[in-house]
């Protein structure tokens, strides 16, 4: 039987185990799992497989930072696990040096046959290579290779998409930094029109300020020219009346006369 026909078989199943005692436990499925290769019953808690395993039936891989388990490999935990009897489980074959995938039953407990993947190999202490169980071939590696080598030219011609799209992008990256230099000068040039506008706004207003003095200075001159020549009529005004009252020329001498008439 291969691992995947005793997957198919006891997935989902309860209660699996070939003594009364192991019936449910972690150790009753790998128990079965090896009833299936006609060797001898492996006595003991999970954590004690490892040890009480025979080497007639069993190659014992030490768990290291570089060994990874097989398909159909039994793998123990030590006491840290179960409650201080341990775990054990049969590898699916996935995983790799951080992260493993088994076939396990009652953990968590009263759980039934199912598959679990672990993070990591915490408190893994090694597993059991069964002598006569080889891992079946597959022979779909043409079709396989086909499949990847058709993903292999769709991933190309996606990246090849990707770089004309980033191609296209620095272009028009590169157009817009260009507009954003002409801008640059542009604002550039426009700054130095404010300043010389501002200057010329500060001159004009110091001018208008000016105009508005000398403005005020006219309007009091105005005021004071009118009182002037509100003044000036009046005095003509009595000057025509003194006129009126000079005697004739004849009774004054020539030099009072000019006086008076120079009065106007």
């Amino acid at each position: 039987m291969t691992f995947k026909q005793f997957l198919s078989q006891y997935n989902g199943q309860q209660k699996v185990g070939n003594t009364p005692e192991n019936k449910g436990q972690c150790v009753g499925l790998v128990s079965v799992w090896m009833d299936t290769f006609s060797i001898p019953h492996v006595w003991g808690h999970a954590k004690d497989l490892y040890a009480n395993a025979p080497l007639a039936y069993f190659d014992k891989i030490p768990n290291s930072e570089t060994a990874v388990p097989k398909e159909g490999d039994i793998v123990m935990w030590n006491s840290n696990m179960g409650g201080g009897y341990g775990h054990t489980a049969i590898s699916t074959g996935t995983g790799n040096v951080n992260t493993f995938e088994v076939f396990e039953q009652n953990n968590p407990l009263n759980s039934n046959c199912h598959l679990s993947t672990y993070p990591d190999y915490s408190n893994v202490i090694g597993w059991l290579r069964i002598k006569a169980y080889t891992v079946p071939s597959t022979d779909d590696c043409p079709a396989k290779l086909t499949q990847v080598t058709a993903e292999r030219d769709r991933l190309n011609g996606v990246i090849t998409g990707k770089d004309e799209t980033i191609s296209h992008l620095g272009d028009t990256i590169n157009a817009k930094n260009a507009e954003i230099a002409s801008l640059n000068t542009t604002i550039s040039s426009l700054n130095t029109q404010v300043a010389t506008l501002t200057e010329q706004l500060a001159t004009a207003i110091e001018q208008a300020k000016k105009v508005s003095n000398l403005t005020e200075s006219l309007t009091a001159c105005e005021t004071s020219k009118k009182g002037y020549q509100s003044d000036l009529s009046k005095c003509q005004t009595q000057v025509g009346k003194i006129k009126s009252q000079l005697v004739p020329k004849k009774y004054l001498s020539l030099k009072i006369y000019n006086i008076i008439m120079a009065l106007e």
